[in-house]
């Protein structure tokens, strides 16, 4: 399996330590997306019997838009395995194609130690180290972004000091205005599916997971915190006297978790999609905040499939510009997304200009940007992070030094938002063609043979370097544009119903500005105009809460002067709803990461914390059940608190599945099958781990049986552990154990014999029938018939031949038996004496033939003379022959 291995570099107070960003195994799949016809209703009956064409049972997961549904494999398969049993359901009636949910994955590239050094921003100067600068710090005296909305369709998002101007209030608390589309639950790794909150809870995989499961085959490493890194670049807070500045401090980010664990599946990208560009997603609130440009900082290989451009092409529709990394396999070939029709496809430089030697190329490339490449002694891509290895350090802002065409596709993306914020009537064409055509020429450099040299006519990297400077210019100059040079304004407002001391609020996530008592207030910093601004309480007075009205917007031409600070005694509300399905137990809630709640069974519940009017809430999984293990997810789990009570928290709960299987030892002989509960056979050709196919629900009984033994040799399988019940883990100690059968005794074999007597003549043959025929010649005295019986074999004895010279007459007695554990010895054959017709006596009569024979010419005397009258006495009279 082809795997690629993303790489960032964090940076915690001066240390440099590095951290691994792990890749799915993006080329196998355990999803698939049907597309029906229009008129044709996919209910459930029709779901089902898309398992016939496929031949494995497909569970629905979840209706997507347009009569799109996503069904789930018994198990991940490899791509070209899906694609097939794809094409055979596309061939159904009623359904217009099918095709594998891919998985898709952040992309970022192997990187080494770095220099804080933003290069990437400063003025671009041919043959020095900022040859290959988007040209950026000479667009900030133009705009920096005025609120234009930069969806990041990533891993979510962390509160960042150097990032509260544009995502979070200063506190860093709340939950964001996003959405997390991960809805596979272990792959979101925050206890539940999809929610409201995107906020980024880490993507690391251990060496245990790595080696079984879920996440089998997936990369080791920590959490890579890939969409923070993403939206550093975009918005970093700028002129708040900390760490970075980004291209566009006042655009804002609207973060979209579509990645968790090993990345994350083709479906939940498409649906985030369509929510950020403001369409309907079936299942999911609409999105209030539409972004004008949409970052893809991720990809898959492949061609640009039917779910990924039905997505793409709506969103061009509705007027989204859609920017996307071109890929980090150093390859003529663009990922996907970015190959997609209408895509602005990213390439990534160095910071002399020449191709990143991780970065992907060719004809469906539109522009090259910053990407960094330490093989060239560049420091990448200064950004931001989180000093958490695996789940997030809360109040730990970092930064990070990244390499990827994940970094390079944010400069794109920040400069379409600027290029929104001077002209929003561009559309996404004019947006791309604006884009390449001030796009910078590629410097020239010497083909080495460590280095890519974009003006090589093989080597397609794009139209030229961002310049975002010239593309913002451009905008400007375009009909709908307009640029001035841009002014600087404060922030205040008037604070009521202190009663207390302690009151300090803080701008932009700045210094704390203390407030004495009720009154205007006003902050010293001035903001530039286009810049969003965000007021929030850093401390209240003792015994009151205070709330902020008017707190957040955008600079419009104007000092701020509406901000409001309202303390009193706040009433609180509960947060509570119903849970349904739960079977096992252990369950526990988690309200705003911290109140945890037991669930005993389904039902209704309500949390013992109370929450103010205003307040943010997030309900979670914190821990699953058990006995038997189930997955539960939270529905309607975020939201804000509105002066009543929350009690429409939905938290419904199903099995989770597992599978039977264990080891055959012993094995020599062909067509053993082993059976599950009845079933489902499998056939095991040799010695080693087997697995039965069925996926069974946590806390089912399960029995292993042998349904065919093995033959030549011929053997006994006999199975342990082959009963029990399914208790939160897969079944690999079933022990099936073959012996080769032993050979039987041979059977005991007797003989049939006798004696024959009374025989004259010979050519006597005896005949012994019993499963065959026999014969001997046999004269008198003891016999036996050559071949051994099997005992309990019947006989019988005859005599198949008479002797002659004389002839006889032989009669057999005791002929016919079974044998019975001894040799026969008792067969009599009797041959009596031939018969005397005529002859003999004092005249030497002499008869021949028997009394039946032919008379020869010595029998007519004899009979003669028997035949004389009685009166003749004194003449002895012939014996008559006896037949």
């Amino acid at each position: 399996m082809r795997r690629l291995v993303a790489y960032v570099l964090s940076l915690v107070a001066a240390a440099l330590c590095a951290s691994a960003l792990a890749a799915p195994p993006s080329d196998r799949t355990d999803r698939l997306i049907v597309r029906f016809a229009e008129d044709v209703v996919p209910d459930a009956a029709r779901l089902q019997a898309l398992s016939e064409p496929a031949g494995r049972t497909l569970v629905h997961l979840r209706s997507l838009w347009g009569g799109r549904e996503v069904l789930r494999l018994p198990e991940a398969l490899p791509l070209a395995e899906v694609e097939a049993l794809s094409r055979r359901i596309a061939a159904r009636p009623g359904v217009l194609y099918a095709e594998p949910d891919r998985i898709v994955r952040p992309l970022a590239a192997p990187n080494d130690p770095l220099y804080a050094q933003q290069w990437n921003l400063q003025p671009a100067i041919v043959g020095t180290g900022t040859a290959g600068s988007a040209n950026v710090e000479q667009v900030w005296a133009v705009t920096t972004g005025n609120g234009v909305v930069v969806a990041v369709i990533d891993t979510g998002i962390l509160p960042h000091q150097d990032l509260s101007l544009s995502v979070f209030p200063a506190d860093g608390t709340s939950v964001v205005s996003g959405y997390d589309f991960v809805s596979e639950v272990q792959t979101a790794n925050d206890g539940d599916g999809r929610d409201g909150d995107p906020r980024d809870p880490g993507d690391w995989i251990t060496a245990a997971e790595a080696l079984a499961g879920v996440f089998e085959d997936c990369e080791v490493g920590d959490s890579s915190w890939h969409g923070t890194l993403v939206s550093g670049v975009i918005a970093a807070s700028r002129d708040n006297a900390i760490g970075i500045a980004g291209i566009g401090s006042g655009l804002k980010i609207l973060p979209v978790r579509a990645l968790g664990k090993c990345g994350g599946y083709l479906s939940d990208v498409a649906d985030g999609i369509r929510w950020a560009a403001g369409l309907a997603v079936p299942g999911v609130p609409a999105n209030a905040n539409p972004a004008a440009v949409i970052n893809l900082s991720l990809g898959s290989e492949g061609a640009c499939g039917n779910t990924e451009r039905d997505a793409i092409d709506a969103a061009i529709a509705a007027g989204r510009v859609v920017v996307a990394a071109a890929g980090n396999s150093a390859a003529n070939v663009v990922d996907t997304p970015g190959s997609c029709p209408g895509v602005i496809a990213v390439t990534a430089v160095a910071s002399d200009g020449s191709l990143a030697d991780y970065s992907s190329y060719g004809a469906q490339a539109a522009i090259a940007a910053p990407g960094g490449d330490s093989s060239v002694g560049d420091v990448g891509i200064a950004t931001l992070s989180n000093s958490g290895t695996t789940t997030p350090s809360a109040g730990t802002s970092t930064y990070a030094y990244a390499q990827g065409t994940s970094f390079a596709t944010p400069h794109v993306a920040a400069a379409a938002g600027l290029m929104r914020a001077v002209n929003p009537t561009l559309t996404p064409t004019q947006v791309r063609n604006l884009l390449t055509s001030s796009a910078r020429p590629f410097p020239s450099t010497e083909w080495d043979g460590t280095e890519w040299d974009c003006n090589r006519a093989d080597i397609q990297c794009g139209a030229g370097l961002l310049d975002v400077y010239a593309a913002v210019l451009a905008a400007c100059d375009a009909p709908g544009g307009g640029c001035a040079p841009v002014a600087t304004y404060k922030v205040g407002g008037n604070a009521s119903g202190l009663s207390g001391t302690g009151l300090s609020l803080r701008l932009n996530g700045g210094s704390a500005l203390a407030v004495a008592a009720a009154g205007p207030f006003q902050f010293p910093q001035e903001l530039a105009d286009g810049t969003s601004y965000s007021v929030t309480v850093a401390s209240a007075p003792s015994g009151q809460t205070c709330i902020v009205g008017n707190g957040s917007g955008v600079i419009s031409g104007a000092d701020v002067t509406n901000v409001s600070v309202t303390c009193g005694q706040t009433p609180t509300y509960s947060v509570g709803g119903s849970v349904t399905g739960l079977q096992g137990g252990g369950l526990r809630l988690r309200l705003n990461g911290g109140n945890e709640l037991a669930i005993s069974g389904s039902g209704s519940f309500t949390f013992t914390q109370s929450l103010a009017s205003g307040s943010s809430y997030v309900v979670s999984v914190s821990a699953q059940p058990t006995n038997p293990s189930q997955i539960c997810v939270v529905n309607n789990g975020s939201g804000t608190i509105a002066s009543a009570s929350v009690n429409n928290v939905a938290v419904s709960c199903a099995p989770q599945y597992y599978r039977v299987g264990g080891t055959v030892s012993g094995l020599s002989g062909g067509g053993l099958t082993l059976r599950l509960n009845g079933g489902n056979d499998l056939a095991v050709a040799a010695n080693g781990t087997f697995t039965f196919a069925p996926w069974l629900p946590d806390g089912t009984s399960y029995g292993v049986s042998v349904a065919t033994q093995p033959s030549g040799p011929a053997q006994t399988c006999t199975v342990n552990n082959g009963s029990g019940t399914l208790n939160g883990a897969n079944v690999s100690n079933v022990g099936v154990v073959c012996v080769t059968d032993s050979a039987p005794p041979p059977a005991a074999t007797y003989t049939v014999g006798g004696t024959v007597a009374g025989m004259q003549g010979s050519g006597l043959v005896l005949r012994l029938s019993a499963g065959g025929v026999t014969d001997v010649t046999v004269g008198n005295g003891g016999f036996a018939f050559p071949n051994a019986l099997a005992d309990g074999t019947a006989y019988t004895v005859t005599v198949a031949v008479q002797p002659v010279n004389p002839a006889q007459t032989c009669v057999v007695g005791n002929g016919s038996g079974v044998v019975s554990g001894a040799n026969v010895t008792n067969v009599l054959v009797d041959c009596p004496a031939p018969a005397d017709n005529g002859g003999g006596g004092s005249n030497g009569g002499g008869g021949g033939g028997g009394a039946f024979g032919p008379l020869t010419f010595l029998g007519l005397l004899g009979l003669a003379w028997f035949c004389r009258p009685q009166g003749l006495k004194g003449r002895e009279r012939p014996r008559r022959g006896v037949v």
